[in-house]
């Protein structure tokens, strides 16, 4: 169980006996006469029951003695047949006394000061919201369960607000303020995160965030969220806080999304370590937290304007060190509310935590790095490791070619050095030589783009030729980074300012189809022919009857009888329509209509070599 505090309801549901979070004494308490009697005689299982026995020490008529003749006592004689209800009563009031304030329900609650009526929103048209504490977690048992948590629970409760402050008296006793982000990403996969507060006061302060972040996870959203943390350090909590200027996004996260997202641990959320630490801040403040709707029209228009200029000018200003923040663990929830899980969260929650204490594979580091750094020159940002794994389960490419991909970023393939261990033979360890290459060692980067053997320079060459036809970009022969993230492509025309789905997709499937053949070319070299090399000419044959299989099978792919895995007829032309032969000359419906014969190669029909599945 886990909570920043819980209902009374919530309290009163929770088993008495052996409780988790009380005081050790209770051991003893347990297992006395009286106790023995509440449990036995009187029934008593919750701490709401035992409460209910405790609460008759406080009627008038009751009297601390073996004999008591109160009304109360009457009833538990009648109805338990109870003859020492003092001692029961005195045994329950002890029994509660055992629980720390955060459990115990007798004691003052923040769920107190919470009213279902509070009110979200105020001001003119309603465009200021409210920030709320959001410190009463749930309103039953079930939802206090919590899986996936991390650090050790607090028993002590979270600061609250005893009371609701109005609208402040005068000027002096609100702090407003505007905030602007801008963001600059020079194409190196890191970004710039200038974000500017500016004071509505008359001296017109400015407080300023320097942050630099990988392109992927730099924005604005991250910018507002350490800024707003920033305000909140440095604002004296007997003040209340309006902040203008924040994103629909980071409003939303903060108010009306905050507890489902707060549910799911904000799975998902790139700015989620952020995005923790300023609910922490806030939620520490006893005063109130305003945040003007984006939509309002009374935005203060000069301050927003100074604080844009301002984050342009600071935009090549030295980033800010890492700032440590101060937060209370009182008022952090961690995990995910067991009631509102899923299968799906489930499985990528256990898949973050292992990640975390798996330091990964050197093997797979380098990959991953080299693979980066690849990308980045042939398409300007440098994806994160993220968007490279997520790559890999493109549509767009075959599942052999997404298996054969996924080993290669792992470099798990029997090749090179992996015959090189201690453990191997003196022939074992010859494997991982090349043959024809002066006895350089076999890597798969070797196999792919640099052996010296027929393969892989005629195979690149065929791609180079095919892919001159469409010139978006240049042609760049690949690296094993430029194969493994080939799902990453991502074209665009520079006139217009649109993506090339078609062309992007196309680099994908040349990319990795030849990859595949060089590596399949290989194996039947060393595996079956025994070293003895291929011919230009069944190397031609091949990957170009390889790339026609897979036009036809994106042909048929468009058929409706796919349903939902069925292609888009539009995505297959734009893919294909630019070198495949006489494609001016072919009827509208050549996709659909497979009697039409198509294909990037039509002097004759070659057939040499294997069908590649």
């Amino acid at each position: 169980m886990e909570g920043l505090s819980f209902s009374r309801e919530t309290l009163r549901e929770l088993p008495l006996w052996y409780h988790r979070e009380a005081n050790t004494r209770i051991r003893s308490l347990n297992c006395a006469m009286a106790s023995r009697c509440l449990r036995d005689d009187h029934l008593i299982q919750t701490v709401g029951e035992a409460m209910d026995i405790a609460e008759i020490d406080q009627n008038n008529e009751h009297q601390e003695v073996a004999d008591c003749n109160c009304s109360d006592c009457e009833k538990l004689w009648e109805k338990y047949g109870c003859t020492s209800q003092s001692k029961c009563i005195a045994r329950a009031k002890e029994l509660i006394e055992t629980l720390p304030q955060k459990w115990n329900p007798q004691e003052v609650q923040p769920d107190d000061f919470t009213s279902e009526n509070e009110r979200l929103t105020e001001g003119i048209n309603n465009e200021w919201i409210i920030f709320q504490q959001g410190l009463v977690t749930g309103k039953s048992a079930t939802d206090t369960f919590r899986i996936f948590t991390e650090g050790k629970l607090s028993n002590r409760l979270p600061p609250f607000q005893h009371q609701r402050h109005g609208p402040p008296t005068s000027e002096g006793q609100t702090r407003r303020v505007t905030i602007a982000t801008e963001i600059y990403r020079p194409g190196t996969g890191e970004a710039k995160v200038r974000t500017v507060a500016v004071d509505h006061s008359q001296t017109g302060r400015i407080v300023t965030s320097k942050l630099k972040a990988h392109a992927e996870i730099a924005t604005r959203t991250l910018g507002e969220l350490t800024m707003i943390a920033k305000i909140a350090t440095e604002t004296p909590k007997e003040i209340n806080l309006d902040i203008e200027g924040i994103s629909p996004w980071t409003l939303a996260a903060l108010t009306q999304k905050r507890e489902d997202l707060e549910d799911s641990d904000f799975q998902g959320v790139r700015e989620r370590d952020q995005m923790k630490i300023t609910l922490n801040l806030l939620r520490g403040r006893q005063t109130k937290t305003r945040f003007l709707d984006p939509e309002s029209t009374h935005r203060g228009r000069e301050q927003e304007g100074r604080a844009k200029k301002k984050a342009l000018e600071i935009m090549h200003d030295p980033d800010d060190q890492d700032t440590e923040w101060t937060v209370d663990t009182r008022l952090t929830l961690t995990g995910q509310k067991l009631s509102k899980l899923t299968q799906a969260k489930a499985y990528r929650a256990i898949r973050d935590m292992k990640a975390k204490k798996n330091e990964g594979r050197e093997r797979t580091k380098r990959s991953i790095e080299t693979t980066k750094t690849q990308i980045g020159e042939i398409f300007g940002t440098q994806p994160t490791e993220e968007k490279i794994w997520k790559s890999m389960r493109s549509k767009d490419i075959l599942r052999k070619n997404r298996q054969f991909i996924w080993l290669a970023a792992h470099d798990a393939y029997m090749v090179g050095t992996q015959w090189l261990r201690e453990s191997f033979t003196s022939d074992m360890k010859d494997r991982a030589y090349c043959n024809h290459c002066q006895g350089r060692i076999e890597t798969l980067a070797h196999i792919l783009t640099m052996c010296e053997s027929p393969g892989q320079k005629e195979v690149w060459e065929l791609a180079e030729g095919l892919w001159s036809r469409v010139e978006s970009i240049p042609w760049y022969k690949p690296g094993i980074g430029t194969i493994i993230g080939a799902g990453l492509a991502k074209i665009v025309d520079e006139e217009a300012g649109i993506l090339l789905k078609g062309d992007a997709r196309l680099w994908k499937i040349i990319i990795t189809e030849s990859a595949y053949l060089i590596w399949r070319l290989r194996c039947e070299r060393v595996i079956q022919k025994t070293g003895q090399a291929f011919t230009r000419e069944e190397i031609s044959n091949r990957w170009i009857k390889m790339m026609n299989e897979r036009l036809q099978l994106d042909r048929r792919m468009t058929n409706k009888h796919f349903e939902r895995k069925a292609i888009n007829k539009s995505i297959v032309e734009q893919t294909w329509k630019r070198v495949i032969h006489g494609a001016k000359n072919l009827d509208k419906d050549w996709i659909t209509n497979i009697g039409v014969l198509v294909g990037i190669e039509t002097d004759r029909e070659r057939r040499t070599g294997s069908r590649e599945r």
